[in-house]
């Protein structure tokens, strides 16, 4: 076998060890499964890193020859918003096929450096957010988007909202047909049958309940911390900077100012300390969830208030969502649990969903029930440089423009909508 074959052979192999079993497979696994010596594999490359870095380049390698293509179609003879969902879907099938190298970068902690990474390799791909832009731009000159959108901001949303359906496995199951279309169609053409705009003078109860939990997340602690806590929040910002596997208790105890015998007299092991950190943030999570969904308000008011839940989520537990991140790439990328995450919440949003369908507040209806939960519950998650970048309130509509009003100029006659989407899917 020629060098540059059983180079290709490795990068192969590695990228489906990596899917199947995570970040943590190992050099020797990879060579073993190769049916070569460890140390063959070391003259093709010199660590683990330059295979991840190697899987990542060919990702964006794809995903350049997409956008390159993408520019090529939209050509003026192809509808933009036809284009956007081609291009969409050009995006997903690429998360898809380059998974391993998607989830070895989505879920990395910024400050490993070592990596041999582009800077650019964990957020986006300049040639896919420079076509998307063309596209968009387009679309806006030729009326079929509002003019008032931040197009910087939707083709991020956009971008990653595809990218998302590379994560996990329910892109393989048989109810996935048509999904990277249908989350097209949810930020073109919006999930509200009739979008409204929202000045706040009349905030309906599912959000006063919302505003109601972030305020009690910003009040002061009643009571100074103990140690327990203290060597917790210590925890929170090692794990977060470091990754849970790097960060080791010396490190924790080295930042609460406390000996390494303190903290483990307060939490035997690192795992046990990490459970704690979680068992807090999930009890938030379903505490504020769940104050949303019983109020009285419609399905509609819901929706709203639980993407308005999830970037105050994103805003004030940064810390625990990047624990949360770091620990999702140490898990099989195959694992279900990245993609069925939160199950009883995916429950309620196809719930509220079917209640919104009966009471005539929704649209997009004739797509499978289950898949459009999916999708929605996806995109009711405004990604953390999103929030960062627009602050809370503008992040809140940008998830309000791609999921409820959409970006679509629903005032021009397009020749496209939603009653045209296949009752078959």
């Amino acid at each position: 076998m020629s060098p540059e074959s059983r180079r290709s052979e490795i990068l192969d192999t590695a990228a489906s060890m990596f899917a199947r079993l995570g970040v943590k497979t190992s050099l020797k696994a990879i060579a073993d499964e190769c049916g070569i010596q460890a140390g063959s594999l070391y003259h093709h490359f010199e660590s683990r890193e330059a295979i991840i870095a190697e899987l990542v380049e060919r990702f964006h390698a794809n995903l350049g020859e997409i956008a390159a293509k993408a520019l090529d179609t939209a050509d003026g003879e192809t509808r933009p918003d036809e284009a956007l969902i081609a291009f969409g879907n050009e995006i997903a099938a690429s998360a898809v096929r380059h998974r391993a190298a998607l989830l070895l970068t989505h879920f990395k902690a910024p400050a490993d450096d070592a990596s041999g990474l582009r800077p650019d390799s964990r957020t986006t791909s300049p040639a896919v957010h420079t076509a998307l832009l063309s596209i968009l731009g387009t679309a806006r000159e030729q009326g079929v988007l509002r003019a008032d959108l931040d197009l910087d901001a939707v083709a991020d949303r956009f971008w990653q909202g595809m990218l998302h359906v590379g994560i996990g496995v329910y892109h393989r199951t048989r109810a996935a047909r048509g999904y990277p279309e249908l989350k097209c169609r949810v930020i073109l053409d919006g999930l509200a049958a009739r979008p409204r705009e929202y000045d706040g003078s009349a905030p309906s109860e599912a959000h006063r309940a919302m505003d109601e939990l972030i305020a009690d997340w910003e009040a002061p602690e009643a009571a100074p911390l103990n140690r327990a806590a203290v060597i917790r929040e210590s925890a929170r910002a090692e794990f977060a900077k470091r990754g849970f596997e790097t960060a080791t208790m010396r490190d924790v105890a080295a930042a609460a100012r406390l000996a390494l015998a303190a903290v483990y007299r307060e939490f035997e092991s690192k795992d046990a300390l990490l459970a704690s950190i979680m068992e807090s943030y999930v009890s938030f999570l379903t505490d504020g969830w769940n104050r949303v969904v019983h109020t009285s308000a419609t399905p509609l008011d819901k929706i709203d208030s639980l993407m308005w839940f999830a970037v105050n989520v994103i805003d004030r537990f940064r810390e625990e969502h990047r624990i949360q991140s770091f620990l999702l790439q140490q898990a099989p990328p195959d694992s279900a649990n990245l993609s069925l995450s939160f199950p009883a919440m995916l429950g309620q949003v196809t719930r509220l969903l079917a209640e919104g369908d009966e009471a005539g507040q929704f649209q997009l209806a004739e797509w499978p029930a289950d898949a459009r939960a999916r999708a929605v519950f996806s995109l009711l998650w405004t990604p953390e440089n999103i929030v960062r970048g627009l602050g809370p309130k503008g992040a809140l509509e940008l998830a309000r423009d791609t999921v409820l009003r959409g970006v679509r100029n629903r005032t021009a006659d397009t020749g496209s909508g939603a009653s045209r989407y296949p009752a078959s899917r």
